[in-house]
């Protein structure tokens, strides 16, 4: 079956535009006069060329601070809900957002409300996220509450953008370590390692585990090992999502000498002060 947008009338005379699956464009028509619908165009979507890196690319906070903007800005000019998050996700370019949108919409008109149907999409939306919504939904000021997340959001990523900043010289540093080490070890050692053999004698403790270091990463065990090395860290990446990964890391991180606990715990106190005000 192929994908088709369509434009049609609803009974209150408003156009409706939204994509649907069909063997036809007869039969995507006729489904939809079923529906009660004036069908007006129908149209088959065109297969269009697939971003490789898409499934890597996740929700940016950008993104979710320009959708909480244009949604606040809609619902506070009396548009409905649904149909503010109907022109929103067509106007999403972030792919992985406007599948969420959608399925926001769709929970939204099966009679969810706005909070429910967000708390579906924890990947998307966070838990203060929600309850900031829920609260705006129960007080009647949702546009007000979306317009401070907005903000809230924005603080928190100028706020890791100088955290990254602070971070990039010293990972730089350490990545430059092990690549000059690991040039050391495969390409200098080995050359000394044949000198010290044609000398003879018992070599220092040290220098031999250097030799032997040496040994393993210019063989086939050396691929083994960068690549447990790479595996390690994808997993400790997947591991610190977790909520017990959270936890244990979040701790750990206010722990780290050079002052940048200190600037994690500052960071996350100021974060918590703009949440409860």
């Amino acid at each position: 079956m192929a994908l088709y947008t369509y434009r049609a009338l609803d009974k209150q005379g408003e156009i409706v535009q939204d994509k649907t699956e069909g063997s036809g464009t007869v039969a995507v028509a006729a489904e939809l006069r079923q529906q009660g619908l004036l069908v007006i165009d129908v149209k088959e979507q065109r297969a269009t060329q697939k971003d490789i890196l898409a499934p890597f690319k996740g929700i940016k906070l950008a993104d979710l601070v320009i959708f909480s903007r244009q949604l606040a800005t809609m619902i506070n000019a009396g548009l409905p809900i649904v149909r503010s998050l109907y022109v929103l996700s067509e106007q999403t370019e972030n792919p992985k957002l406007k599948d969420v949108v959608v399925a926001v919409r769709k929970d939204v008109e099966a009679g969810l409300s706005l909070s429910e149907a967000l708390e579906k999409h924890p990947e998307a939306f966070s838990r203060l996220y929600t309850e900031m919504v829920k609260a705006g939904e129960i007080g009647g000021i949702l546009d007000g509450v979306l317009l401070r997340v907005a903000d809230q959001m924005e603080r928190d990523q100028d706020l890791r953008r100088k955290i990254k900043s602070a971070m990039t010289y010293p990972l730089v540093v350490l990545v430059l370590a092990i690549l000059a080490a690991s040039f050391m070890l495969i390409f200098i050692v080995p050359v000394f390692a044949t000198m010290f053999k044609d000398l003879g004698g018992t070599l220092p403790l040290p220098t031999r585990i250097c030799m032997a270091l040496s040994n393993i990463l210019a063989s086939i065990w050396g691929v083994f090992v960068y690549a447990g090395m790479a595996f390690a860290v994808v997993m400790f990446l997947r591991w610190k999502k977790t909520e017990q990964g959270r936890k244990v890391w979040g701790r750990a991180v206010l722990r780290i000498p050079a002052k940048i606990g200190d600037v994690v715990k500052k960071a996350t106190l100021a974060r918590f002060a703009r949440t409860l005000a």
